[in-house]
């Protein structure tokens, strides 16, 4: 709703004679939270496995999607390897690891409809100026085809939002819907 004010402000002509530095620089103020994390200056990929390890390791993970910016995910990281999916109005039982070979963060569903079956994918990770995370899948030969699937809005330590873990699973509503990176 803010965006369609903004757009209507900025078509009206009256609008420029009153413009000036001063409002300027507070428009960009406001507007440059939506930036995306591809224009931060010192991103960097993450290579090392304990530094990965450091960065799920007991941590909340609040995300959003790339592709669609409504779609909201949080995701509790256990010191054991086990993690809770929360997304869509429904909770995924997890695990993840950290994989050696060409450092990636790596994480597999249970799967509900089959009993047993796990669905897993690896990401490459990177980190942004505010300690943003980014999983994205990359190619070793060049940074242009790079896919960046999504994104931490907020990190939190611990499971501070209280997802259930384990046997507190069950009586939780746990979906078998796809999750949505998956392909």
């Amino acid at each position: 709703m803010i965006h369609r004010y903004l757009k209507l402000l900025l078509l009206d002509n009256n609008f420029y004679r009153f413009l000036n530095p001063l409002f300027a620089s507070l428009l960009t103020i406001w507007l440059l939270p939506s930036l995306s994390f591809a224009q931060n200056s010192s991103f960097r990929w993450v290579e090392d496995e304990e530094e990965l390890k450091s960065i799920f390791q007991e941590r909340t993970i609040i995300g959003q999607y790339s592709q669609d910016p409504t779609r909201q995910w949080i995701e509790y990281y256990q010191a054991d390897g086990g993690s809770t999916y929360f997304w869509d109005d429904c909770y995924h039982q997890g695990i993840w690891w950290i994989r050696s070979e060409n450092p990636k963060a790596c994480f597999s569903y249970f799967d509900n409809v089959e009993i047993g079956s796990l669905r897993t994918n690896c990401f490459n990770i990177g980190l942004g100026d505010d300690n943003q995370i980014i999983f994205a899948v990359r190619s070793l030969s060049s940074d242009a085809d790079t896919q960046v699937v999504t994104f931490s809005l907020k990190v939190e330590n611990g499971n501070s939002r209280q997802l259930p873990t384990g046997a507190d699973m069950e009586g939780n509503i746990v979906c078998n819907k796809p999750i949505s990176w998956f392909k």
